[in-house]
């Protein structure tokens, strides 16, 4: 199983990202522009519900003042031929 769709709206400098991704994707750009964000929502998104590390002040949009939430849709390849490995799953 691989993650192969990305869609993040209002999360920190993101206002709306959409990736399609495959099974070995690479984010390459220049300093500054967003590669950490996605991963850190990518990581928020996975977390387990009962860690106490959440969403802080910092990851909400900070162009849309009013707006207090911000939306990370993970989209997975789910076929039998791509199993996810059982420690994986066990952290999640």
């Amino acid at each position: 199983m691989h993650l192969t769709h990305l869609k993040i709206e209002g999360f920190r400098g993101l206002r709306n990202v959409d990736l399609k991704l495959e099974p070995k994707t690479v984010l390459i750009a220049e300093n500054n522009s967003g590669k950490t964000s996605i991963l850190d929502a990518i990581r928020l998104a996975l977390r387990s519900p009962g860690r106490r590390t959440g969403p802080d002040e910092l990851d909400f949009s900070l162009g849309i003042p009013e707006t207090r939430t911000f939306l990370v849709t993970l989209s997975f390849d789910s076929s039998p031929e791509r199993p996810w490995p059982d420690a994986c799953i066990q952290q999640l």
